[in-house]
């Protein structure tokens, strides 16, 4: 084998061109992707072709040359071939049915197209080689085609044509941002398929298209996996910086901004220009790794959330780039949610929890200091919107509100705490009863009404302990205030510990209810109704709590609690069925003529179906209903006048008695008159009191009397106390009583012993 300098330079450029691809290949091969394999097998086979020609280049031996050049022919059928695959892959067709089908004839064909090339050795039905002598002196084999070999040659173009077609879809169906990715290898391609073309007809020494397939393979393997992947990357980044709404800026080691996006306009910008010496002014002036950044911009405030992060290269620190969040939004919702959670809607002030954690942060402070707690209330402020409408209602919040900001002091803590409570915590050198009645006649004169007069009461609690807490002082400030709760008289109450030790023995009274109904510690006393003959026809059940600690404890003492709480009506019940029991046993031993009144308060109506529970007493114990009368207050009939009087008539159906007690202590009782049709009316002790108007008290009691009867209504007068009351109603006309002249309430013993 002669090799002239020219091959040696083709066998040197070739052996090149192998190592380039043998670098790409470890390149790949590394790397994921579903482009890998194809690649890879793309350049193993243009290796392998390269030497097949090589081989066939500078052999002297013509059995030789011609089997290496069919076997380069075939290599280029594989090549295509595995290019048709690549191209599948890289377009993303990969589940297309016409496109498989099209690659199993294409197998086949390959098959059968190798199998010719390898034939023509020994028939040269494809082609045929012998030597000749270029121009320049060189000895190559020239290559002597018969029309069959075209028929190779197409297929090979079509395989290629196809592959075209393919990247030409993909082209024209992406996003202009992905056109590139196809465009660069279209390219390729064609400069290739020019190259060859040109070879074949020029009739060149050297088919230079075998170096061009070689390298088209590496390239579009670089191209596909390494370079458009990594500048698809940079372009995506760019545009997903540009778009965010974060800021991000990039310096280098010496401060110089390098980079920014778009956003970064909001925070460094100067006539809509990106502002480089205030973004480099930021970077120097921030000392932290990672912060809030809060500025004003156009009039408002900004705040933003920063994290620095060190931009590095091969480990090494190149720079600094920043994140900055935006978080405006979300940081003025939480002050207004703050502000929300602290403060009064209505008025403004700070609300119950917005006061007492100021009143504790204020008192931590100045401990040693003289504190006052005084909390207000109007009486009646829900008859206030109703009367006068919520927007009077509201103006009178509202009007409280700028006189405590007016009475306001130094270091002075003040709101609303609910509805019409507000509260002020102020030193105590500042407190003095005038302002407090100057506050009073402010407010008053919101409303200008002859037939209406607001009311209000003040807490007040002289802080003692330099350990209380705010809620403590406000609890002893409205203990206060609930001691003069409903007295019209009385503007201001002061706490003082007997108020603590009340509340004390209430709350014991209410942690003891439970036990003492299970115990039956409530014991029934019955207070005689006398007539003027001295004979008991009847009594008032009376209840008293047989404590097993306190002894016996009248009902001043807890009915009023369990009003207070919701327990009343329980009592009520646990009354209503041991005078029913009571009554049982009577009738049992033959004692059919007395009866007894038991009370109904006007909680009981909110609790109970009043008619079902009594007709389902006296049924159950088996007594006459006409031996239980029902007694009723003036305050029941208020409560819900329309109800109270179905119920009366429901009631007095079936038997039962109603009675109205406490008769003309309220204001309203002579207009219910027209409506009532109770049977027993029992007129208040008041009347019997002696006063400066006495006269006149004997006057209405004898109306009263007269016009009871007149409505056909008996009369039993309460609180008689001794012989001349007793002369006086007789004279007047009522010949029931009830007081202690008679007899103090009995237990049911003594009842009987003294009457039966």
């Amino acid at each position: 084998m002669i090799l002239d300098s020219v091959k040696i330079i083709y066998i040197l450029l070739s052996l090149f061109i192998i190592s380039v691809l043998v670098y790409f290949i470890r390149l790949v091969f590394n790397k994921a992707g579903a482009i890998k394999k194809d690649a890879n097998r793309i350049m193993i086979i243009a290796i392998i072709a390269i030497i097949f020609y090589t081989i066939f280049s500078i052999s002297d031996n013509y059995i030789l040359a011609k089997i290496m050049c069919s076997c380069y022919f075939i290599c280029t059928d594989l090549m295509v071939y595995s290019m048709i695959n690549y191209s599948i892959n890289y377009t993303g067709f990969v589940q297309n049915k016409a496109l498989s089908l099209f690659k199993k004839i294409c197998i086949c064909l390959i098959i059968l197209d190798g199998a010719s090339l390898l034939l023509n050795t020994f028939t040269e039905h494809s082609f045929d080689i012998q030597q000749a002598v270029a121009f320049t002196g060189v000895v190559y084999w020239l290559m002597l085609f018969t029309p069959l070999h075209y028929i190779h040659l197409d297929f090979c173009y079509v395989m290629v044509a196809s592959s075209l077609l393919l990247l030409f879809k993909a082209f024209f169906n992406v996003a202009s941002l992905y056109k590139q990715k196809y465009l660069t290898v279209i390219v390729a391609y064609l400069v290739v398929i020019f190259v060859n073309m040109f070879c074949y007809t020029a009739g060149t020494v050297i088919d230079f298209s075998v170096w061009l397939y070689a390298l088209l393979a590496g390239f579009i393997s670089y191209y596909s996996i390494f370079t458009f992947p990594e500048s698809l990357v940079i372009k995506l980044l760019n545009r997903v910086n540009e778009s965010i709404k974060e800021i991000i800026i990039c310096f280098d080691l010496d401060g110089n901004c390098i980079y920014h996006n778009k956003a970064a306009l909001t925070l460094f910008s100067s006539r809509e220009h990106f502002d480089r010496e205030k973004c480099q002014a930021f970077y120097k002036s921030w000392q932290q790794q990672n912060g809030t950044y809060s500025c004003a911009i156009d009039g408002g405030s900004r705040y933003y959330i920063v994290e620095k992060n060190v931009l590095q290269y091969s480990n090494v620190r190149i720079g600094d780039y920043f994140l900055l969040t935006d978080k405006t939004q979300e940081i003025n919702a939480l002050k207004r949610e703050q502000y929300n959670f602290t403060h009064d809607e209505v008025t403004g002030l700070l609300n119950r929890e917005g006061f007492f954690k100021n009143v504790d942060e204020v008192f931590s402070k100045y401990n040693d200091q003289q504190w006052m707690m005084v909390c207000t209330n109007i009486q009646d402020f829900k008859m206030i919107n109703e009367i006068f409408g919520t927007e009077t209602g509201d103006r009178i919040l509202k009007k409280e509100a700028e006189l405590l900001k007016r009475y306001a002091h130094k270091d002075s803590v003040y709101g609303r705490i609910a509805d019409d409570k507000f509260c002020i915590f102020f030193r105590k050198e500042y407190f003095s009863e005038d302002v407090v009645k100057q506050y009073y006649d402010q407010i008053k004169k919101i409303i200008s009404s002859q037939s209406y007069e607001l009311h209000m009461q003040f807490g007040i609690y002289e802080i003692k302990s330099a350990d209380e807490s705010a809620d403590s002082m406000f609890d002893k400030a409205m203990f206060a205030m609930d001691e003069i709760h409903g007295n019209y008289m009385k503007l201001i109450s002061y706490f003082d510990s007997n108020l603590m030790d009340k509340r004390l023995s209430e709350k014991n009274i209410i942690a003891d209810f439970d036990e003492a109904i299970s115990k039956e510690e409530f014991e029934l006393y019955l207070q005689p109704l006398i007539t003027n003959n001295n004979k008991s026809f009847g009594a008032e059940v009376l209840v008293r709590w047989n404590h097993p600690e306190r002894g016996i404890i009248v009902p001043d003492f807890f009915v009023k609690v369990y009003e207070q709480c919701g327990l009343i009506s329980r009592l009520d019940l646990y009354i209503w069925r041991k005078a029913c029991a009571i009554l049982k046993d009577w009738k049992s031993r033959g004692l059919t003529e007395p009866y007894l009144c038991v009370n109904v308060s006007p909680w009981d109506l909110y609790y109970f179906d009043l008619y079902a529970v009594f007709t389902g007493l006296v049924s159950e114990f088996g007594i006459d209903p006409g031996h239980l009368n029902i007694e009723l207050t003036e305050t029941v009939l208020l409560s819900d006048y329309k109800k109270v009087m179905e119920l009366f008539k429901k009631l007095q159906d079936f038997g039962f008695k109603i009675e109205i007690d406490d008769f003309g202590s309220g204001y309203s009782s002579l207009n219910m008159l027209k409506d009532i049709k109770a049977d027993i009316l029992k007129i208040d002790m008041l009347f019997l009191n002696k006063t400066v108007n006495f006269e006149k008290s004997r006057k209405i009691l004898a109306a009263i009397i007269t016009l009871a009867k007149k409505l056909n209504m008996n009369v039993i007068t309460e609180g008689v106390e001794n012989e001349s009351q007793v002369k006086m109603l007789s004279d007047l006309g009522c010949n029931t009583f009830q007081g202690y002249y008679f007899s103090k309430p009995l237990s049911v013993t003594e009842f009987e012993k003294k009457y039966f």
